[in-house]
């Protein structure tokens, strides 16, 4: 339910919920992808891919989600939040 909220900030809690370690992937990419619909601007994806990546640092999946941010077609600079 949360993955098909029309709330951007909404599905980014979806990585906070609880799902095998083994799905981690799948779910960012839903996530991206609903993300890429429900936000009005490639400012505000922009936005909020930083802030899902700040978020998957709490699961020690931010590697997995620069991955998929690369992935993407539209490109967006996430290392700039990349604080070691």
């Amino acid at each position: 339910r949360i993955l098909s909220s029309q709330i951007p900030e909404v599905v980014l809690l979806a990585i906070l919920s609880n799902y095998p370690k083994e799905q981690s992937e799948e779910i960012l990419r839903l996530m991206v992808e609903r993300l890429q619909k429900v936000s009005n601007s490639n400012l505000d994806l922009s936005k909020f891919m930083k802030q899902l990546l700040i978020l998957s640092r709490l699961r020690h999946i931010d590697d997995l989600t620069i991955k998929i941010s690369n992935d993407m077609p539209i490109s967006i600079d996430v290392k700039d939040y990349l604080i070691i």
